[in-house]
């Protein structure tokens, strides 16, 4: 059997996923199921999106969102803050093209149910994750319905405080959605209620599942830092995320394989969630901030 083509789309030139993952894709030594061809960027920037081509080996940037779009099979909208994401995916969703967001998939509640409304109604494949859901330390967790009860925990920074002044870094959206989408790959997307509190300190979140409870607890002005503790009725343990990159192989070899096969890469429901329950967080946060 031949191997399949993929021509990419990148839409989104300031975060470094942008030509990690091109440079993931076209590597011969990583295995995605596919020739993966990036065949444009765009990004609003254009002098930063032209040096961004040039890094990803490509000959020029698209001048527009639908310019970059043309004749591909799968555009990634890869912005690095989710306020930028919205309408890059819905011009490609709109023009029927398959569609992956990184995280966070939108900064608010509403865009999220819109761009999933909007790819279910055009039958256009959308899908959004952090990397972080495929990290090899997550697929160790237990998760069988016959191990009972299971409880889990997961700590991550509140804000980022090694990337630059952007008030944007200061969100609990930029490294919390990794925390939270972790443990909603986990308990999936059966929950019956959650709560938020948050202090000066922290901001954190009680989530119940259909087996038991899951805490996030996200604290402000720390190094970045993901772990997970977790126990059913059989044993209990913790693991710290190592955060060597492979989870983004991972992702991509999972994301090309979906896409070819129309198969679910992350459960919507799963993915409208996170932004919900991360978005009452943000607002907690801020109302404690004395920012809203």
């Amino acid at each position: 059997m031949a191997t399949p083509l993929v021509s990419v789309a990148i839409l989104g030139s300031d975060s470094t996923h942008t030509k990690l993952f091109a440079e993931i894709l076209s590597s011969e030594s990583v295995d995605v199921g596919a020739h993966v061809k990036i065949k444009s960027l765009w990004g609003e920037d254009q002098n930063q999106a032209y040096q961004q081509a040039r890094l990803c080996g490509l000959e020029q940037n698209a001048k527009s969102i639908l310019h970059a779009l043309d004749g591909v099979d799968l555009a990634l909208v890869l912005g690095r803050f989710g306020g930028s994401h919205y309408v890059p995916a819905h011009i490609a969703l709109s023009n029927g093209v398959p569609t992956f967001v990184d995280k966070p998939f939108t900064s608010n509640f509403t865009q999220a149910n819109d761009l999933i409304e909007l790819a279910q109604k055009n039958g256009v494949y959308l899908a959004s994750a952090s990397a972080l859901r495929f990290a090899n330390e997550i697929k160790l967790i237990p998760n069988k319905i016959d191990d009972g009860p299971l409880f889990l925990t997961a700590f991550a920074p509140a804000n980022c405080i090694d990337l630059g002044s952007d008030s944007r870094l200061d969100s609990v959206f930029f490294y919390g959605i990794h925390a939270l989408e972790m443990l909603l790959q986990v308990v999936g997307s059966s929950i019956s209620e959650f709560s938020v509190t948050s202090d000066e300190i922290s901001v954190s979140a009680t989530i119940r599942h259909k087996r038991g409870e899951a805490f996030i607890h996200l604290f402000r002005g720390v190094n970045e830092f993901y772990q997970v503790n977790w126990c059913n009725r059989v044993e209990a343990n913790s693991v710290q995320i190592q955060l060597d990159g492979s989870y983004n192989v991972n992702l991509l070899q999972g994301l090309i394989k979906s896409c070819l096969e129309k198969t679910v890469l992350v459960d919507h429901a799963n993915t409208l969630l996170a932004i919900k329950i991360l978005g009452e967080m943000e607002k907690a946060d801020l109302i404690t901030r004395g920012l809203a």
